[in-house]
C-alpha cells in the first residue's frame, strides 16, 4: 500500500459521516493510505472503521444505526425537563460491545488517529484535550508545545506504551487496555453538547463543535493532505439551522485554500488527480460528494445509511490545491 499523503483530515460530520465512508471507499481502489489522520466526531469513527478495514473497499460493509448511539425516548417522555435540568436531550447508548467485537486490537497500532474533546470550567473557560492511539514515544504529537496554541489551554492524553503498562501490574492484556482507551476517545469526540450528556469526570464534549477539524494542529502541515468535506460544496441552499455548521466547515476549507494558493479544476476521478500530481511537490486535496440527502442523526437505520453511501459513491469529486 502506497503512502502519497501525510494527512487525512476528517472534520465534524453528524450524519454526513456517510460521505466519509464513500470517500474512503473510492480511495480504496488506489491502495493508498496516509501517515496519520486528524479527525473529530463522526470523522473519528469513520477513520477507525477505515483503519480496521485496512483502507479497503470493505469499509462500506460496517453496520450503523441510531440505536448504537442514542437511546430511544418515547414521545410522552419528559425530555424537555431533562434538558432544562441537566442540559441534554438524549442518553448515549453503550457501544463498547459492538466496537470490541468488530475492531481488531492489533490494528490499533497500524496508523495514528488524532482526535480530541473539549471541557468547560466553572469560569466558562474552554479546555481542549487531544487524544491519540499512539503512545507518546511514537506519536506525531510528542514534540507538541501546548504553550504555542490558543489561550495556552491545550493538553494531550497519550495511552501508555506497552512497557509502561506492564509496570502498572494490570491483569488486562495491553491491547485490551489500548482498545478501551480508543473507545473512550471515540465516545468523547462525538459527544454532541445539549444532545448528549457530557462524558466522564472531565465532562467531555464534541471537539468538532469548537474546531471543525483539528486544525489547531494544521500548522502541522497541510501539504500532501486530503480534506474530507462533510458538505456538498456545490450547494449553497442550506436551511438556517445548518448555516453555522456549514460556515465552520467552509472556514476550514478557506484556510486550506489560503495555504496553497493555486487551484485546479474539479476532478471526477482520482485517476486524474494522481496524473496531475505526478510532478507536484506541494499539494492538498478536498474530496466531497456532490449530492444532498436528508437523514436524522437521532433516527436512522443501516439500510438508510447504505442507500446514502451508494448515492455518495456515484458523486465523489476532488479539488486540488498546489504551489
Amino acid at each position: 500500500m502506497n503512502i502519497l499523503f501525510d494527512n487525512y483530515i476528517l472534520p465534524i460530520s453528524g450524519i454526513d459521516f456517510v460521505r466519509f465512508i464513500a470517500i474512503f471507499y473510492d480511495l480504496s481502489k488506489y491502495e493508498i493510505k496516509p501517515e496519520r489522520i486528524f479527525s473529530a466526531s463522526g470523522g473519528c469513527l469513520s477513520s477507525y472503521c477505515a483503519m480496521m478495514s485496512k483502507f479497503s473497499a470493505s469499509v462500506e460493509n460496517w453496520s450503523f444505526n441510531s440505536e448504537m448511539f442514542i437511546k430511544k425516548i418515547s414521545p410522552i417522555s419528559f425530555r424537555m425537563i431533562t434538558f432544562l435540568t441537566k442540559g441534554f436531550l438524549y442518553h448515549r447508548q453503550n457501544i463498547d460491545n459492538y466496537i470490541t467485537q468488530n475492531f481488531i486490537p492489533h490494528s490499533l497500532r497500524d496508523l495514528e488517529i488524532i482526535t480530541g474533546f473539549y471541557t468547560e470550567t466553572n469560569e466558562n473557560k474552554i479546555n481542549i484535550v487531544l487524544t491519540t492511539n499512539f503512545p507518546k514515544n511514537l506519536s506525531y504529537l510528542k514534540n507538541l508545545n501546548p504553550e504555542e496554541y490558543i489561550g495556552k489551554n491545550l493538553s494531550v492524553e497519550f495511552p501508555m506504551d506497552e512497557n509502561e503498562y506492564k509496570n502498572t501490574n494490570s491483569k488486562r492484556h495491553y491491547l485490551d487496555y489500548l482498545m478501551k482507551f480508543c473507545i473512550d476517545a471515540i465516545y468523547k469526540t462525538s459527544n454532541i453538547p445539549y444532545l448528549l450528556n457530557p462524558i466522564g469526570e472531565e465532562k467531555a464534549n464534541d471537539f468538532g463543535i469548537i474546531s471543525p477539524s483539528p486544525r489547531i494542529l494544521a500548522k502541522a502541515n497541510m501539504k500532501k493532505s486530503i480534506y474530507f468535506s462533510p458538505v456538498n460544496l456545490e450547494n449553497n441552499k442550506k436551511k438556517n439551522y445548518e448555516l453555522l455548521f456549514h460556515q465552520l466547515i467552509l472556514r476550514d476549507i478557506t484556510s486550506i485554500e489560503s495555504m496553497l494558493k493555486k487551484k485546479t479544476d474539479v476532478y471526477k476521478t482520482f485517476d486524474n488527480v494522481l496524473k496531475f500530481l505526478e510532478n507536484k511537490k506541494e499539494y492538498c486535496i478536498i474530496a466531497y460528494c456532490s449530492c444532498d440527502f436528508e437523514l436524522s442523526i437521532t433516527n436512522f437505520t443501516d439500510e438508510m445509511i447504505r442507500e446514502k453511501i451508494n448515492l455518495c459513491k456515484k458523486n465523489i469529486k476532488y479539488i486540488v490545491f498546489y504551489n
